[in-house]
């Protein structure tokens, strides 16, 4: 987080691999929403962001849809720029750790992410077909 805070990011994305008790599985995308926005003041950019990752790596991966939630985790909360925390999948579920310990599955991770990013700044009104 302090990297990108220091480099001047547009955003922050921070990827994870989830854990509870072997038998839960799918992706799910964390964002902060503040009823003050005291900490970090891009809720709506926040949710946007995660939304469009969410859906691409649902698509990308054939994951259980877990859904786009409010967390209060600081990485997205104390950000100051619209921040996520992805959850790929289950390392502790048998067959979703073998996934996320796959090169191949996780480079179509990083697309997914990727293409949702894009989506995201297409959706913020940025002409993005060049980076397509």
């Amino acid at each position: 987080m302090e990297f990108a805070q220091q480099n001047n990011g547009d955003i922050f994305v921070s990827i994870h691999g989830n854990g509870f008790d072997g038998t839960a599985h799918g992706t799910e995308t964390y964002y902060y929403r503040s009823a003050t926005r005291a900490t970090n003041p891009y809720v709506d950019e926040s949710r946007l962001l995660a939304e469009k990752i969410q859906s691409r790596l649902v698509s990308a991966l054939g994951t259980r849809d877990r859904g786009v939630k409010e967390g209060d985790l600081y990485v997205v909360r104390e950000n100051t720029m619209p921040a996520v925390l992805t959850e790929l999948g289950f390392v502790d579920n048998q067959i979703e750790g073998e996934k996320l310990s796959s090169p191949e599955w996780r480079q179509r991770a990083a697309e997914a992410i990727y293409a949702g990013i894009l989506d995201y700044y297409e959706a913020k009104g940025h002409n993005v077909s060049a980076y397509r």
